[in-house]
């Protein structure tokens, strides 16, 4: 996978880009320059390790991204690599080094003073391999993914995540902590629409213990994350409080609302529920469009 270095250039709308990469704390567009997308059996998804062009350094910032399938979408990413006044591009995965699964992940780039502007080359490695290792366990590259509404119409109990789910893209959150996230259940009772309810993952026994997706399974036989049908409330995903001060500011909150009758609740983006149905005073959460 790569993307032109001419992208800079171009003058298509920023829509019609292939590679539509934000930053995940800050919403802020991301020139992709060149990058390599591998399956990783750890995150059950595509990742992404993509070089920006024109960040804080001209050809040294890296970032992680993943998706659902290698065509994306490819949504929000976050900043992994940094390099002052130094050049490092044209990274490039190494799965067959993998580790504990894909937890482990290893990629090399070219590191250099060419296009940095920096005069003092490091001594034995300037316009040299380095090669980099990333644990896909921490926290701080959660990225948000894609969250399918297999309703077509907002319905709680019909969310789910992953590469083998069905329906239409509702929204992106979190399948694991964030520091200050929430996670969102399931909560249903006898007679009653389903309700998405908001706690705060800090309370959570599991919150400080990341569980990765399952493998993918083979062609033909995956399952979606279906929503288990249980005596207590079932966690969906993990989104941000309302408001969304930390950590990410380009989030929007997601409503939930009531049919005239009281007889059914969906849930949508604010500003895209139903024109007649009775929207809740505050939203469940934060999350991303």
């Amino acid at each position: 996978m790569s993307t032109s270095s001419y992208a800079a250039k171009s003058t298509a709308p920023a829509d019609a880009a292939r590679w539509q990469l934000r930053d995940r704390d800050t919403g802020k567009a991301l020139l992709a320059h060149r990058g390599s997308t591998c399956y990783n059996a750890y995150r059950n998804r595509y990742v992404a390790i993509v070089c920006e062009s024109g960040g804080t350094s001209p050809l040294g910032e890296l970032w992680y991204a993943e998706a659902d399938t290698p065509l994306g979408p490819w949504a929000y990413a976050v900043k992994i690599v940094t390099h002052n006044k130094y050049s490092f591009y044209n990274p490039k995965q190494h799965p067959y080094f993998d580790q504990e699964g894909g937890r482990l992940i290893y990629f090399e780039g070219t590191y250099t003073t060419l296009f940095s502007g920096n005069p003092c080359p490091t001594p034995r490695y300037d316009y040299n391999q380095v090669m980099y290792r990333l644990d896909l366990a921490e926290p701080r590259v959660a990225v948000p993914v894609a969250v399918y509404d297999g309703s077509g119409e907002g319905r709680a109990e019909a969310f789910s995540l992953g590469p083998a789910a069905v329906g239409s893209h509702a929204f992106r959150a979190l399948d694991r902590p964030l520091p200050g996230a929430v996670a969102v259940y399931l909560k249903t009772e006898g007679g009653r629409p389903a309700e998405l309810m908001a706690v705060p993952a800090a309370t959570e026994q599991a919150a400080n213990t990341l569980q990765p997706p399952q493998p993918q399974q083979p062609a033909n036989t995956q399952q979606p994350r279906h929503v288990e049908r249980s005596a207590g409330p079932t966690r969906l995903f993990y989104a941000l409080p309302h408001p969304a001060d930390s950590p990410s500011s380009h989030t929007v909150p997601l409503y939930g609302y009531v049919s005239p009758d009281g007889m059914r609740r969906v849930y949508a983006l604010e500003g895209q529920g139903p024109a007649d149905w009775q929207r809740d005073p505050s939203p469940v959460c934060c999350v991303w469009p």
